[in-house]
């Protein structure tokens, strides 16, 4: 015999909601839903970011193995521009690494009340949404440009810096975001 569970309106049914409204889940309200909506954009943007630092790894392993022989009696160091050029391919994805981290992690708007005495909540979180989808077409593009650099030639400045000019845009977007969040000195 299945177990029936109380309905909308029966004493249980209601000291359930009252149990989820007690930490702060409130059922689909706009600013609610408009605030799931922007962690799931720039969690779509992560991925992106992520892939492109897969591929980078992947180049710095072909680096490594193509122009970096191992040591010998002859040769016991590795030419110092070879190194370099592995060198700035990790550094590179270990910006883009962190990157993916400062995207993921930034903040939307509190709810307390003295933020809510400067701006409308719901409206700032769909400009944030707004402009949160521009980061997930700048990530398509690094991903799209980090899957275009190849470790064929010692010389990795070139192809690197097309990652480099998307990883500067994605940190553009995100100081613009931040500035986004600033609450305007003439307001205080």
């Amino acid at each position: 015999m299945p177990i029936a569970l109380p309905g909308e309106g029966s004493p249980l049914y209601e000291t359930w909601v009252m149990l989820l409204h007690g930490y702060g889940y409130n059922f689909y309200r706009k600013d609610n839903q408009a605030r799931a909506d922007d962690l799931l954009v720039r969690q779509s943007a992560g991925h992106f970011i992520g892939e492109a630092a897969k591929k980078l790894l992947q180049v710095e392993s072909d680096y490594q193995r193509r122009h970096l022989p191992p040591a010998t009696r002859e040769h016991p160091f590795p030419p110092a521009e070879r190194l370099a050029a592995h060198r700035a391919i990790r550094d590179l994805r270990q910006q883009v690494l962190a990157l993916e981290a400062t995207l993921r992690g930034l903040p939307a708007p509190p709810e307390d009340k003295t933020w809510m005495r400067h701006r409308n909540e719901l409206d700032t979180l769909k400009k944030l949404l707004v402009h949160d989808v521009q980061f997930v077409g700048a990530a398509k593009l690094l991903d799209e440009q980090a899957a275009l650099v190849r470790a064929d030639s010692p010389e990795m400045e070139a192809p690197l810096q097309g990652v480099r000019e998307h990883v500067e845009l994605l940190r553009g977007l995100i100081e613009e975001r931040r500035r986004m969040l600033l609450i305007p000195l003439g307001s205080l």
